[in-house]
């Protein structure tokens, strides 16, 4: 996916611009607005914007953009993260998303999150699917794979499997999974 239809995805994620919206002075119209009002896009564009430096090579400005990007959001999302379009964060303390993670498109993460590896020098992290909404303080945390339209519940701790279409939510040992009928509400 480009990172023009990736942006648009964003854009509609967080209601700047409806779906048949597109052309390209809307698309600079919406940033430039959102840069004054909409703090939690701002945060997804310039992540956005160092994981293509990131892509590209340019590891060096990369890093100095994130730095600055952790300091003025305060939260910590690696570029070397990838994450799906439609990505929509609507409150930033705390999030923080490790390098090797992987996020599907239309994924909705709430403050506080954590989403990384069990141990400091592990290097295997979550994978999660499309549709997902990761509520406030929610650990996700060593090698799992989280299916998609999955919800998981503020404050809970995931340390192993979600299957698709399920509500997760507790601590273990109280750990359980509900099958989620009908379609959830994200930020899309």
């Amino acid at each position: 996916m480009s990172f023009t239809s990736t942006l648009v995805a964003d854009l509609e994620a967080n209601s700047l611009i409806g779906a048949g919206n597109v052309g390209f002075f809307s698309i600079v119209r919406a940033v430039i607005v959102a840069s004054f009002y909409n703090p939690s896009f701002m945060c997804v564009f310039w992540y956005r914007v160092n994981r293509l430096l990131y892509e590209r090579g340019h590891w060096r400005l990369s890093r100095f953009l994130s730095a600055q990007r952790r300091y003025r959001f305060s939260n910590d999302i690696s570029p070397a993260a990838s994450i799906g379009p439609g990505l929509y964060i609507p409150h930033l303390p705390d999030i923080v998303i490790g390098t090797k993670a992987v996020i599907g498109s239309r994924a909705t993460i709430f403050n506080g999150v954590t989403v990384g590896t069990k141990w400091m020098h592990d290097k295997k992290m979550p994978v999660i699917g499309d549709n997902v909404i990761i509520g406030t303080g929610a650990k996700l945390l060593g090698s799992i794979r989280i299916g998609n339209n999955v919800v998981i519940g503020a404050l809970s701790f995931c340390g192993r499997d979600v299957p698709d279409n399920s509500i997760a939510y507790g601590i273990p040992p109280n750990f359980t999974i509900k099958p989620y009928e009908g379609k959830l509400a994200s930020g899309s």
